[in-house]
């Protein structure tokens, strides 16, 4: 499970890992669930707020990089030579790309310019692609801090653009339930190595937590709005779903 971290947005990829790693170890699969909707119902602005939520965060050390051998000229790449437009009538290659000329954006970047041509952002569409392309952004994550700022930037710009779609295949492909608001609260309990007592403030005496925990009483609205700002998550984190509505 890997979440991403980079300029200030929290991605989470890795659903196939999660959903392996809860089928080996069936005790993790409610923490593995609030997690996961802890991570999407929030946007952590840096690793403060992450440490606020989770009791610790790490940053991953980068190592050095291995040198890419970007394409230097946008005529690598090959297309049809011809294609049909919307009205039935062929329109050749050179017409249709002198019409998008003006709305040309260059890439500069030679890094930028390899990834997109290799790599390009794209819907994923099988379980190949999705293991090349989060390979690759994993390979990017653990290099980038061996580059330099341009590179940097190159890859943020590359990541923000690739990242969504591995997003919108693994929720399809690899679905993970929902948490209860009562198993986040044992969830973020566990990650802050808090007793009872500890919330009693929040939830109204330790009775009443512990009749929470042991699934005798159900979280009200009143006692997720107190814990959200304990653990300074949104409300619909403690949501089935991510959401309060």
């Amino acid at each position: 499970m890997i979440a991403f971290c980079y300029h200030y947005s929290v991605k989470l990829i890795g659903r196939d890992l999660i959903q392996l790693f809860a089928r080996t170890h069936p005790d993790s699969r409610s923490s593995l669930k609030s997690w996961t909707q802890a991570m999407e119902s929030n946007s952590f602005k840096h690793f403060v707020a992450l440490k606020k939520t989770f009791g610790s965060a790490d940053r991953v050390k980068p190592h050095r990089i291995t040198p890419f051998n970007p394409c230097q000229s946008s005529a690598c790449l090959r297309t049809p030579s011809t294609m049909r437009d919307v009205g039935e009538s062929e329109m050749t290659i050179a017409t249709l790309e002198k019409k998008l000329k003006p709305l040309e954006v260059p890439v500069d970047n030679e890094l930028l310019r390899w990834l997109y041509l290799h790599l390009p952002p794209q819907p994923i569409k099988s379980r190949k692609m999705h293991h090349g392309y989060s390979e690759a952004i994993r390979i990017l994550m653990r290099e980038s801090g061996s580059l330099d700022a341009d590179n940097r930037t190159a890859v943020g710009q590359y990541l923000s653009a690739v990242i969504p779609f591995i997003e919108q295949y693994e929720k399809r492909e690899f679905p993970i339930g929902p948490a209860t608001p009562e198993e986040v609260l044992g969830f973020l309990m566990e990650q802050h190595d808090l007793s009872q007592y500890d919330l009693a403030k929040e939830l109204g005496g330790q009775p009443v937590v512990s009749q929470i925990i042991r699934g005798k009483r159900r979280l009200t609205r009143g006692h997720i709005e107190r814990l959200s700002k304990r653990f300074g998550v949104t409300p619909a984190t403690f949501y089935p779903g991510g959401t309060s509505a």
